[in-house]
């Protein structure tokens, strides 16, 4: 074996040691190096200024930690009963191309009240921390996919203020509309016209627990910010609101009231609306658990009308649905309007119209003494949208006999007109269950001529026309005290499920019928027809 020299033994015995150090230090035995992966931390850090952080000033932001991107570490918002709130902080959630998503006004009233741990809750985790500016001031938290920015109240912790983006929609109201388009679906709300070096034009609606602004350059203007501000005068009375009912007491003490208090007494569980159909117009707020519809006024503010859902207004026991004989038995007679007189009405063709204390009642219907379709109530005031004076009816008494009817029959329409003069509706009626068709109305006489093409083929009775003394609003057993016990009762059904079936007393003749509609067996009768045995055999074919 060749002798090694000094310097020659000391740089092997230096290689082995470096060698051994370099094993040890990068995995020993063989173990795979291991290179850290980015983290929450190394991405973003969303610590509060004004709060200590968990970790020394001097910690290099690129230290990872045990959680990898792709597992994220478990936070205390996950955790409901968690309120760390350097732990809420600091837990963000990265969302990578989430699309936004528009905000509805249902979301915005659930979350108003509610304190920033509740809102994450609500919301979710995939918002940033904001700072506002000076037009937007304040410190919370950035929902940018939602289009919210919510600020909180130092001292309470609760919402304070929310700005809105675009995707935010308040009833079909959207941040850049103008303030017209605004007010005409919501209504005349508070103007306010700053001047100065910077004015502007402020538009503010008061829904109770919050106010809703939107500004702009000028009233012609789009706008330029829209903000939900909570209104700390507010006070939510849960008594109040566990005490109303849809009655007439009730409804009585509230219709005289503005917005502010009305939401005070019933609370913010509602929707808004905005109407624009046959029976239903205007905007205003809907109670489902009340089931009523409250439109304002012009103002923005008043309470101008209720709408009524089925079964949920009690007008001292009278309610919705019910037929015109049983609100009659309640409430009285009422004034019925016949509004088939006027060509330009839109349904009902009937309205029953009560005027109680600071409210007018108008139940109406399809036919005069069936069920009842809908319930309004109207705030009393002069020039009251229902003109009780407009096309009343006026009966006149006029008296029917065997001869007369058989003498209709005959004739002609040119003939009728000719026979009974040209003081006459013209008569249209296809909804509703009774005296439908279309003719002529001599509201003089009391009947209602409907014509198939050229030929008559009813005769319809009101209340002031007898027929050997008989007439419309007897019982069954009343009417057969004159006509006799030989008619035949059957019960009908109708061709909408909606009505409900009723009864007609038939009697038939040599060249005609005469029958008689009531809903109950023996109650008052709700229509009285007369018709030609050819118009029948007709009505047959058709079918």
């Amino acid at each position: 074996m060749e002798k090694v020299d000094d310097d020659g033994m000391r740089r092997m015995l230096l290689l082995i040691i470096c060698a051994l150090c370099l094993t040890g230090c990068f995995g020993g035995e063989g173990a795979e190096v291991q290179t850290a992966q980015p983290t929450l931390k190394s991405i973003e850090i969303d610590q509060p200024s004004d709060q200590p952080s968990d970790q020394p000033s001097d910690q290099p932001i690129d230290q990872p930690i045990d959680q990898p991107i792709d597992q994220p570490k478990e936070s205390a918002l996950s955790d409901p009963s968690s309120s760390n709130d350097e732990n809420l902080e600091s837990s963000v959630e990265i969302v990578n191309e989430q699309e936004a998503s528009a905000t509805n006004f249902d979301t915005l009233k659930e979350i108003m009240g509610l304190n920033k741990e509740q809102v994450i809750e609500k919301l979710g985790q995939s918002y940033t921390k904001y700072v506002g500016s000076d037009l937007q001031p304040g410190k919370g938290l950035l929902y940018e996919q939602l289009g919210l920015s919510i600020i909180f109240d130092e001292k309470t912790g609760r919402i304070e203020t929310i700005y809105c983006n675009e995707l935010v929609d308040i009833a079909g109201v959207n941040l850049g509309m103008e303030p017209n388009g605004i007010i005409q679906l919501l209504g005349n709300g508070v103007t306010h016209i700053r001047t100065g070096d910077k004015p502007s034009y402020e538009l503010s609606y008061n829904f109770g627990q919050f106010f809703v602004r939107f500004t702009a350059k000028d009233e012609e203007s789009p706008t330029t910010r829209l903000e939900l501000q909570r209104n700390n005068a507010y006070d939510a009375s849960i008594a109040s609101r566990a005490a109303f009912k849809p009655d007439l007491k009730h409804i009585q003490a509230i219709v005289n009231l503005d917005r502010e208090p009305v939401i005070e007494q019933l609370g913010m569980d509602y929707s808004l609306f905005y109407y624009n159909g046959d029976t239903h117009f205007g905007s205003g707020i809907y109670y489902q658990q009340f089931g009523i519809d409250i439109v304002f006024d012009d103002s923005g503010d008043r309470i101008e009308t209720i709408f009524c859902d089925e079964g949920s207004a009690d007008i001292n026991g009278a309610k919705l649905g019910m037929t015109v004989p049983e609100v009659r038995e309640i409430l009285g007679e009422g004034e019925l309007i016949d509004h088939t007189l006027d060509p330009e009405w839109y349904p009902p063709n009937y309205s029953l119209v009560y005027d109680i204390g600071n409210i007018t009642v108008r139940f109406g219907m399809e036919d005069r003494e069936g069920p009842t379709d809908d319930l309004h109530i109207y705030r009393n005031t002069e020039g009251n949208f229902y003109d009780s004076d407009s096309n009343q009816i006026k009966p006149i008494a006029y008296t029917l006999d065997f001869n007369k009817i058989k003498e209709f029959l005959s004739l002609a329409q040119e003939q009728v007109i000719e026979k009974l003069g040209e003081e006459y509706w013209e008569y249209l009626k296809d909804a509703g269950v009774f005296e439908r068709g279309y003719g002529l109305f001599y509201e003089r006489y009391g009947m209602i001529l409907v014509y198939d093409f050229s030929k008559l083929n009813s005769i319809f009775c009101r209340e002031n026309v007898e027929i050997n003394g008989a007439k419309l609003g007897m019982t069954f057993s009343e009417i057969q005290h004159f006509l006799g016990t030989e008619g035949v009762v059957d019960q009908v059904k109708t061709e909408s499920d909606l009505d409900p079936p009723y009864y007609r007393l038939t009697y038939t003749y040599d060249d005609f019928t005469i029958s008689f509609a009531a809903y109950e067996k023996d109650g008052k009768t709700v229509e009285v027809k007369i018709q030609s045995k050819e118009a029948i055999e007709r009505e047959a074919n058709y079918d």
